[in-house]
């Protein structure tokens, strides 16, 4: 059970925090908020919780405490629940099996469900696309977006703040960190002072939407024209009040199953050239890939015309994410970036999944080109 219960950060629920709880760190990643939490009364650490909240009034909660035990805390400010109250909760992830655990109430508003310590487990909650929880009455699903770098940082935080705790008890090495982490990163250091930020979806540092209503139209239709140049099917145009709030820096994005594609138009060619933003959009990839990283980049003339390309694969263990980049001349000025971003999963991580429709290199970048003219 929580050390801790948790807090949202966004304040749809008030999470109970003992009186003797203060929050020595805060960072961000993508829709999540996160808080690490340590005793006022010595300093120990209690637990780092991320928390994110759907458009269904519900929030969510990742909690990993000291021991790197992991706990989901489902939150509304709408439910008048009996505190103590304990029932059983079952969850699956994806196409998965059904799972049971032993939620409990642990205040008016906020039901908090432990959950195991597996590797496979955790694999399915960092790379699943939706989790579904039944309490006996309703199902609920929540899309388990940006799951994997929350979990990652989170882990990270109980690593710095779990050695920083024993470093000041005088302990010389931690002895937490003989337990099996969630996601075995690194340790990081990261400060109270300097929120982290989440790393981007394809190449969010450099791309920004200046909101151009214009521009939104003409990438829209420039979406449109690539869906259908390729032949895709099943995929959906993600209204702009929708997004994600990592993917908000596109001027159109459309998702299907396991695939996600942006269009997006650079008027001023001369802010950054085409091969930069390549090459960042690369570089934003590789640091958040905790596997095999493989890249290439260059430029090449396909069907009489002139363009930049791109490419990454990031593989870990069985979850392979492949994404791919193409910038072809604009017109009328400037230049268009287009991306594919497709995700594999076998049955390790999860319920198998990978694209609908296959689209090699040739298919993507010939779609590409036909919907820039």
């Amino acid at each position: 059970m929580f050390k801790l219960l948790a807090k949202t950060c966004l304040a749809l629920v008030a999470f109970s925090v003992p009186s003797f709880a203060g929050s020595v760190e805060t960072f961000r990643v993508g829709a999540w908020n996160g808080e690490a939490f340590v005793s006022d009364q010595d300093g120990s650490f209690l637990s780092c919780i991320a928390t994110a909240n759907y458009r269904n009034g519900i929030s969510m909660s990742i909690q990993i405490d000291e021991t790197y035990g992991w706990v989901l805390g489902f939150g509304s400010p709408h439910w008048n629940l009996t505190t103590g109250n304990q029932f059983t909760m079952q969850y699956r992830i994806d196409r998965s099996a059904w799972f049971s655990a032993t939620a409990t109430t642990a205040t008016p508003k906020l039901v908090t469900m432990p959950m195991p310590y597996d590797p496979t487990m955790i694999s399915r909650f960092r790379r699943g696309n939706k989790l579904y929880v039944y309490d006996g009455s309703y199902t609920y699903d929540f899309r388990l977006t940006g799951t994997s770098r929350v979990v990652a940082r989170l882990s990270k935080c109980v690593d710095y703040h779990v050695a920083r705790t024993n470093a000041s008890k005088g302990f010389g090495t931690s002895t937490a960190q003989s337990q099996p982490s969630v996601s075995q990163p690194a340790p990081a250091a990261p400060t109270a002072t300097a929120p982290a930020t989440a790393a981007p979806n394809l190449a969010e540092t450099t791309i920004t939407n200046d909101n151009d209503p214009a521009l939104q139209l003409e990438a829209t239709q420039k979406m449109f024209a690539l869906i259908g140049y390729a032949g895709l099917s099943d995929i959906k145009l993600i209204p702009s009040d929708q997004l994600e709030e990592e993917l908000t820096g596109y001027h159109a994005v459309a998702e299907g199953n396991a695939r996600l594609l942006v269009t997006h138009i650079v008027s001023n060619s001369a802010a950054m050239s085409e091969s930069q933003l390549i090459e960042s959009s690369i570089a934003a990839e590789e640091k958040k890939c905790e596997g095999d990283f493989e890249s290439s980049s260059g430029r090449k003339t396909s069907d009489g015309t002139k363009i930049h390309v791109g490419e990454i694969r990031c593989t870990e263990g069985d979850f392979e994410l492949h994404e791919r980049y193409v910038i072809a001349p604009r017109g009328k000025g400037g230049y268009y970036f287009i991306g594919t971003r497709d995700e594999y999963m076998g049955e390790g991580g999860g319920a198998p999944r990978s694209p609908t429709d296959k689209l090699d290199d040739k298919a993507f970048q010939t779609a590409a080109i036909k919907a820039s003219k």
